[in-house]
């Protein structure tokens, strides 16, 4: 009995050791010509709760519109590359997340059939910290896209989106995302937020080939969901003409978010791409302001009292704009400067100068003698 606990013990441990945490991820295709697609999918793993161990190969199944796999493609590990996009310059990455992309990529032959293609990848689990899910550890993701028919839709290329989403969003900072897309054959793009779908299992993480069509939501924990993904106020909101993606995250944690593109030609809708990621919302620092007050005193003499309110600043490098000398400036917070000329000088202030998180501010003085 012993040996068989000791031996179960492994196997499990074996099976976690071998999943990847998956931080999000899309897929989409190229139409290159004679029915030939290049097949794209991109994945996020989590290299610090997760051993971001990519598939090698990834399988990629396409299924026809019964369902029926056509194709199994198994695609060869690209690589990966570690990933620290922040909205704010002032954010030092947490030692605590990690997230690594790989991008897989292939070229397969479909000739038309009626219905279309269905191309679909699954992979399981997410990180078992996330906020917004029951049971995060246990769900998994499938990514998934639509080659329309081609009787009536020929040789369609899918949208794709422009911007790598951020990794970290400042708790209680407004957020201002593009989320947009590019379609190369120019179609009409609405955006949505999307559930996004659960697949593969904890036993099986990485089936080969994956399972057909008819994919299940990831399950929300309330009062989460797929419009309301994550705790903020205002709550985020998805500008559905731009793709902007707007809100104020209120909760630090992990998130996962979907958001889908559909595609329109002749006001028909031919496809939809649903692209997920996980918000990791943190404690960011204030991001300084450079400020210098407008002039209010004139005709006050050649020397002048500047003043600074300047916020969140720790360094302050002033240029008083005298261009007849080159040592017109001063690191003191509040400095004089005295003139040997009347004239109007352009000032600057640079607050914390030198390092990501600087900010610069520009104001003119008019210097007289005593009037």
């Amino acid at each position: 009995m012993k040996r068989f606990s000791i031996a179960f013990v492994l196997f499990l441990f074996s099976l976690k050791a071998f999943s990847t945490h998956i931080v999000g991820g899309e897929i989409f295709y190229d139409h290159l010509g004679n029915n030939n697609y290049k097949i794209t999918l991109k994945l996020y793993g989590d290299c610090i709760n997760g051993l971001a161990a990519y598939d090698n190969p990834a399988s990629i199944g396409v299924f026809n519109s019964n369902g029926t796999l056509v194709y199994n493609l198994m695609v060869a590990f690209p690589g990966s590359t570690p990933v620290t996009y922040s909205l704010n310059p002032c954010l030092l990455p947490p030692t605590n997340i990690c997230v690594e992309e790989a991008i897989y990529d292939t070229v397969v032959n479909l000739p038309p059939i009626p219905g279309g293609y269905d191309i679909t990848y699954q992979r399981c689990c997410r990180n078992h910290t996330i906020l917004n899910l029951v049971q995060p550890g246990d769900v998994g993701a499938t990514y998934t896209c639509h080659i329309p028919d081609q009787s009536l839709v020929s040789g369609n290329s899918s949208p794709r989106f422009n911007n790598f989403p951020p990794i970290y969003l400042c708790a209680n900072q407004p957020l201002n995302f593009d989320h947009s897309a590019t379609d190369p054959d120019g179609d009409l793009l609405v955006y949505e937020f999307a559930d996004p779908l659960t697949g593969a299992t904890s036993s099986a993480p990485m089936p080969q080939p994956p399972a057909a069509p008819g994919y299940q939501l990831v399950p929300f924990l309330p009062p989460y969901n797929a419009t309301y993904p994550m705790s903020s106020s205002p709550a985020m909101a998805m500008n559905s003409a731009t793709g902007l993606l707007t809100g104020t995250p209120n909760m630090i944690g992990q998130w996962v978010v979907g958001v889908r593109v559909k595609e329109y030609r002749n006001n028909q809708l031919i496809s939809a791409n649903t692209r997920d990621f996980q918000f990791n919302v943190v404690n960011c620092p204030p991001v300084p302001v450079s400020s210098i007050p407008s002039q209010t005193l004139f005709c006050n003499g050649m020397t002048v009292n500047f003043q600074n309110n300047s916020v969140n600043g720790t360094t302050w490098a002033w240029n008083f704009g005298d261009t007849a000398i080159s040592n017109d400036t001063s690191n003191v917070m509040t400095p004089s400067w005295t003139y040997a000329q009347p004239g109007t000088y352009t000032v600057s202030l640079i607050v914390n100068h030198g390092t990501p998180c600087a900010d610069t501010g520009y104001t003119t003085f008019v210097v007289q003698p005593p009037c």
